[in-house]
């Protein structure tokens, strides 16, 4: 749900979205793997900093089903000590949301 929300804000945000959705190809986007580790050294009285690293494979195709691009995106959030990895989802999320705007606006299709 979280990237799904960045992802429309990052199209919107590009003029990459219609109001006729029978003129706009199919997006689909799906997180393959997260993998978690610590960025910061362990010292007495400090508060260790966590990276979250997710990938996405992203899927553009036609109305009928025929890929148009698919392409694979990785990016991170970060959170303390403490939180949870959920605390570093929408940060990575909206990083991995821009990339994949960026890259359809470039598109030629």
């Amino acid at each position: 749900m979280i990237l799904n929300s960045q992802l429309e804000t990052a199209l919107a945000s590009l003029g990459l979205l219609s109001s006729s959705e029978e003129e706009l190809p199919v997006l689909r986007c799906t997180l393959v793997s997260s993998d978690r580790e610590r960025i910061t050294a362990a010292a007495l009285g400090q508060t260790d900093r966590y990276r979250l690293l997710i990938t996405v494979i992203a899927e553009l195709s036609d109305r009928g089903g025929t890929s148009l691009w698919r392409s694979r995106f990785t990016d991170e959030g970060t959170y303390l000590e403490g939180g949870q990895e959920e605390d570093a989802l929408e940060e990575a999320c909206r990083a991995i949301s821009q990339q994949i705007a960026r890259t359809i606006a470039s598109l030629e299709l």
